[in-house]
Formats: C-alpha cells, sequence, structure tokens
C-alpha cells in the first residue's frame, strides 16, 4: 500500500512547467507547455457545457428540466455571491468573477499539488 492517499500525492511535488512543443514565431522561441494545454482542456469544457445549456434550454417547452435547474442554481450562487460582497454596484462584475469562479472549480480538483494538471 505504501502511500495512503495514493495516487493523488506525489512523493515529491513538481512545481516546474514542462514545455511539450517549442516553435519559432516572428524570431521568438514559444513554447506550448503542460499549463496551457491545461488551461486549454479546462477552457473547452466550459464552452461545451455552456453550449450544451444553451441547446437544451432552446428546446425547452416550458416545464424546466434538470440541466436547467443546475444552470440556474449556479448563476443565481454567483449572484448572491457577488451581491453579497460588492453590493448592487459589484453586478456589473459579475461575468468576471462568475467566469473565474467557474475555471477554479474545474481546474482545481485535477491540479493535485501541481502546475501540470491533467500530465502525470
Amino acid at each position: 500500500m505504501g502511500n495512503s492517499l495514493g495516487m493523488l500525492a506525489a512523493k515529491e511535488p513538481d512545481f516546474q512547467i514542462h514545455g511539450l512543443v517549442k516553435f519559432q514565431l516572428f524570431g521568438q522561441e514559444l513554447w506550448l507547455t503542460t499549463t496551457h494545454v491545461s488551461i486549454l482542456i479546462v477552457a473547452l469544457l466550459l464552452l461545451i457545457f455552456a453550449l450544451v445549456v444553451r441547446a437544451k434550454l432552446s428546446d425547452a417547452e416550458g416545464k424546466p428540466g434538470t440541466l436547467q435547474n443546475i444552470a440556474e442554481l449556479i448563476v443565481e450562487m454567483l449572484d448572491n455571491m457577488v451581491k453579497g460582497s460588492m453590493g448592487k454596484n459589484g453586478l456589473a462584475f459579475r461575468n468576471y468573477i462568475g467566469s473565474l469562479f467557474l475555471f477554479l472549480i474545474v481546474y482545481l480538483p485535477y491540479h493535485r499539488n501541481k502546475t501540470t494538471a491533467f500530465f502525470p
């Protein structure tokens, strides 16, 4: 058995960002790193969720389904969080705060004390 945390914890944390692909652009050396790929995966997951919810809402016949209830729960929770901490004037920032919140909710469970979230 060894480690009681199983695969969730490494023996030593790896805080180094690993390069995957190196390329040249306008005379500059650029790297595509594991962090870039992780961020793209999270962004795609959130985009797919938003598109599925939008498609389901456009097909709704007046009776809300489970997916609509989940989406409304998330939106109302974020609105209440912004109103509670920033007041009524903070509602202008709810899209920004909501994007950060959803990104972190999706990204952090896979982070595993590393900067390389989706890679071993």
